[in-house]
This record gives C-alpha cells, sequence and structure tokens, in this order.
C-alpha cells in the first residue's frame, strides 16, 4: 500500500471520528424524583408484615395462666365473708392492667426495630403518624423518630413545613417527659438543630 493510500485512509478514519455521537454524561441526566411516603403507607407496611405482634413474653403468659387462679381466690373469699377479696381483686386489676401496657409496649418496641426501611426520607410520614387515630401507629413513629431525629442536620431539617413542626413540638409535654423522655430528648435535640423559637421556648 502506498503511503498516498494510507494517509487518505487516516483522514476517513479522521472525518468519521468527527461525526462520531457523543455519549451524553451521567450528570446530565434528569434526577429522580423523590418519593413522597404517607401515614397512610406506613398503615399498609404495618399490615403487610403483620406488625405489631401481639405475643407475648414470659410474664404476659405467666400472668395469663395465674388469672384464673386469683380469680377463683378471690370469689372464695368473697364467700368467706373475708375483707381479703377485696385487696384480691383490687391487685387483679392494677397488676393485669400493668401487665397488659407492658406486653404493648414490647410488641410497639419489636416493631419498630423490625421496620429499619423507616429511615430520615419517611421523616414527615412520622411526623404525621404522631396524630394518627391509632395508638399502635402513634407509638411506632414515636419510636422511630426517636432514632431518627438526633441524626438529622440543619439541612434535613429546612424540609419540614411549619404544620410539622407544630404537631412535631406539640409532643413536649409532661406526660412525654414522664412516659417517653428518649422522645422528648430527641424533638428538643432536633428543634436545637433548627433553632426553631417555638422549640426554644420550650426548653426555657
Amino acid at each position: 500500500m502506498s503511503h498516498r493510500s494510507r494517509a487518505n485512509g487516516k483522514e476517513i478514519v479522521k472525518q468519521a471520528g468527527v461525526n462520531r455521537p457523543t455519549k451524553t454524561p451521567a450528570s446530565n441526566a434528569p434526577a429522580q424524583k423523590k418519593i413522597r411516603h404517607t401515614v397512610e403507607d406506613i398503615v399498609r407496611l404495618l399490615e403487610k408484615k403483620g406488625l405489631p405482634n401481639q405475643r407475648g413474653g414470659v410474664v404476659v403468659w405467666a400472668w395469663v395462666l395465674a388469672t384464673p387462679i386469683l380469680w377463683i381466690t378471690t370469689f372464695l373469699l368473697w364467700l368467706n365473708s373475708s375483707g381479703g377479696w377485696l385487696f384480691a381483686c383490687l391487685f387483679a386489676l392494677m397488676t393485669g392492667r400493668a401487665v397488659s401496657k407492658r406486653s404493648k409496649d414490647a410488641s410497639n418496641a419489636r416493631a419498630a426495630l423490625l421496620l429499619p426501611e423507616l429511615d430520615k426520607d419517611w421523616l414527615e410520614a412520622l411526623i404525621d403518624g404522631l396524630a394518627y387515630p391509632s395508638e399502635i401507629v402513634q407509638a411506632i413513629c414515636r419510636l422511630r423518630l426517636t432514632t431518627i431525629l438526633p441524626t438529622l442536620n440543619h439541612g434535613a431539617g429546612e424540609t419540614v413545613s411549619s404544620e410539622r413542626r407544630t404537631l412535631l413540638f406539640d409532643q413536649l409535654s409532661i406526660w412525654n417527659a414522664h412516659f417517653h423522655p428518649d422522645f422528648l430528648i430527641a424533638v428538643l435535640q432536633f428543634g436545637t438543630e433548627l433553632a426553631d423559637e417555638q422549640a426554644l421556648t420550650t426548653i426555657d
């Protein structure tokens, strides 16, 4: 092959390279739209996974087995006109209520641990869940927020609407301070990070 033929071949290849289509950089691709979750999505997720599971632990089952014996004893004391039946009855009612609450709290905590997908992307839905007409949904949202809120930075908090902030800071109550202190601390940390006036007034 002559020198001129090789030169012509290179020129053709060069021209072809100029007209070769270029790939669009990945950075120019349109950003994927963020999915907005709702509290109804949380309810459906709970139903799908069958949570919370209300099966009790050893203490609960022990109380279930002891309840008939206790009531029979109370009845016998009543037949014998003994004043002890009143105390036995009160003990049964108070203990049963306490065991039931402990069992429910344990079931809700276990359900929250089994739902790690409820992360910061579900923040708005979790806050809405605090006002949902279901104690179970409220409890699970409260438990997940206890874990999530301390990890959020200022930028993440700015995306929360003023209505949801009001709903969240309304949780700063004596009731939650007594029964849910970890949740209360998480809300206070979130309010401090945002320098939100409503939260800071509550702190003062």
